[in-house]
């Protein structure tokens, strides 16, 4: 009777144990489905809700258990806000290639709720599109991507643009009266034609050295007698512009800045220098050695020896500039080495092409958005407004020069649009001191762009270029009510 009690007692025991291992067993979610992204396939994962199929979350690959047969991603937007402190990250987790955590109904909750499926998808397209377009070696590599797969998404582009257009233009008279105040205080909001823009110092954007360099770069003249920051005001010196070197007003008269020569190169005889070592190459080694005083003196000298920045030699000025504006508290000394920035990044002899154009705008764009941090915490509308006015002519010298790009629509529509995006971000960081002029010129050439759509794009690139159209509207769309004070700058 004992060894029976026993027995049963041992049964019951097992039910339980069979019944929490059954518990413990992982539910199955499905197989992840792997999106292209920057490290290859099978790191970023995108999971399309079970009740709404329309929208969707990513998962990025964080880690993977020793035996390999768990990998662990984490919601990417959750994972910025984490990294910041500013609460905990959601974990997906692969195991054996089956999802085993609930994405919907994680046991940390996601900071971030489930975005459109279409969004998700130009995130990805867009990543997507630019490392594609950096394996392409040759112009018929991008012709040959640009036909290869139909147009399937049901994106008309020109169609987005023209409802964008009627929407910007209802927008723009209901702002008008809005704007009036801060127009009052800025440039004058004319109605000029975005090739025929002229400032009150009589200068025209076809005067513009940096559309006047890349010009003569296609058309292959030798030399011309402009330098770049001359479109800003800038005389030329003749050593490293010092950081209490400034912009002169740019309601004064400049006719009589210097000039400099530089020997344009064509796009495709990009010559080493075999005289000596590139500049370039010994600023590269000295800053990894962290020296980057020392490396800013190289720059200067590969300036000074007309040599030809590629988009990494670009980046490798951003990261001098910046180490230099990390690693001062002063506000003043902030200014005036983004000032220094900009300067440098005006020296640079520009590359007619549409991947260097878009990495050079955004190095300058991202000067003037260091300098609206600077000014979050500095009440000096004067300067502020300084530097405004320096962004306008810039942007939009670099936009005409996308006129010029010898490559397919496609990379040409993304760059104009590049530009644009930028443009539209500082209409917002200098809200309080920009005036309607801006955009009215942003809203003026985003109809010129739909007017030069033509023809079919690829599913990946309409959807890509669409995710930009919406982004420039949603900025102008946020600067409208920071001036009507709905909401307040953050």
């Amino acid at each position: 009777m004992d060894l029976m009690d026993t027995l049963n007692t041992l049964d019951v025991a097992n039910n339980k144990i069979d019944i929490l291992n059954a518990l413990n067993i992982a539910k199955d979610y499905g197989k992840p489905v792997y999106v292209e992204a920057h490290g290859g396939k099978n790191h970023v994962i995108m999971y399309r809700s079970r009740t709404n199929p329309e929208l969707a979350i990513e998962f990025f690959f964080r880690s993977s258990s020793k035996d390999g047969r768990s990998r662990y991603y984490r919601c990417t937007k959750c994972w910025y806000k984490y990294k910041l402190n500013r609460g905990t990250c959601a974990t997906l987790i692969v195991r054996d290639g089956r999802i085993i955590t609930d994405p919907e109904n994680p046991v940390v909750p996601h900071q971030c709720e489930f975005r459109s499926l279409e969004s998700v998808k130009a995130n990805r397209a867009w990543i997507a599109s630019r490392k594609r377009t950096a394996k392409s070696s040759s112009l018929d590599d991008l012709y040959a991507s640009d036909i290869s797969i139909p147009s399937t998404s049901g994106l008309n582009l020109r169609e987005v643009l023209e409802i964008w257009a009627q929407y910007s233009n209802t927008g723009m008279s209901n702002a008008e009266s809005t704007d009036e105040k801060v127009e009052s205080g800025g440039e004058t909001g004319g109605t000029s034609t975005p090739s025929s823009t002229s400032s009150k110092n009589g200068r025209n954007l076809d005067d513009n050295p940096v559309w006047a360099r890349i010009r003569e770069r296609i058309t292959g003249v030798d030399n011309i007698d402009l330098a770049c920051e001359e479109s800003m005001g800038l005389s030329s010196p003749s050593g490293s512009p010092s950081p209490s070197y400034k912009f002169p007003n740019m309601d004064e008269d400049i006719a009589g800045s210097s000039t400099r020569q530089f020997s344009i190169e064509t796009n495709t005889d990009m010559a080493e220098d075999t005289e000596h070592n590139s500049y370039l190459d010994d600023a590269f080694t000295t800053s990894m050695l962290k020296k980057n005083d020392e490396a800013l003196g190289k720059l200067q000298q590969a300036i000074d020896n007309n040599e030809n920045f590629d988009i990494d030699d670009v980046s490798l000025v951003d990261n001098v500039f910046s180490y230099k504006f990390n690693n001062t508290t002063d506000v003043q000394d902030k200014i005036a080495i983004c000032e220094e920035w900009l300067c440098f990044l005006a020296k640079i002899t520009p590359i007619a092409t549409s991947r260097w154009l878009s990495h050079y705008q955004f190095s300058i764009y991202y000067t003037f958005h260091m300098l609206a941090l600077v000014f979050r915490h500095y009440e000096n509308k004067d300067e502020k407004k300084r530097f405004y006015k320096i962004s306008l002519p810039l942007f939009k010298s670099l936009l005409q020069a996308t006129n010029l790009i010898p490559e397919t629509s496609e990379e040409i529509v993304n760059t104009k649009l590049d530009v644009l995006l930028s443009i539209s971000f500082i209409a917002v960081q200098f809200y309080d001191v920009s005036d309607q002029e801006i955009v009215k010129y942003i809203e003026r050439e985003m109809r010129s762009v739909g007017d030069s759509v033509a023809g079919n794009y690829s599913s990946e690139a309409a959807t890509l270029m669409v995710q930009k159209v919406f982004r420039i509207s949603n900025n102008l769309e946020e600067r409208r009510r920071l001036l009507s004070g709905k909401v307040e700058y953050t």
